[in-house]
């Protein structure tokens, strides 16, 4: 099979966190990159990790707004954090 120009975007939780989530997510990504996709993780951005780019309810109302923020992870996948 030949992916060449396909793009995935696998959208899990924090890659960041261990567990089985992050390892069956990583083994994906691995997986169709060597078929020749090219793979984007995204995951929300909890507050107690990216607390910088989530909103608390408490502050919805001053006007700030969730953010994101774009990184490697896993041997250079690119990967986005998503506030809550």
């Amino acid at each position: 099979m030949n992916a060449k120009g396909l793009r995935v975007l696998i959208i899990t939780a924090p890659p960041f966190v261990f567990g089985g989530i992050a390892v069956q997510a990583r083994i994906l990504a691995e997986f169709l990159r060597t078929r020749g996709y090219r793979v984007t993780i995204a995951h929300y951005a909890t507050y107690r990790m990216d607390s910088e780019l989530t909103v608390p309810v408490w502050r919805i109302m001053s006007g700030r707004r969730q953010r994101m923020r774009q990184y490697k992870v896993w041997g250079n996948f690119d990967c986005i954090s998503i506030g809550c």
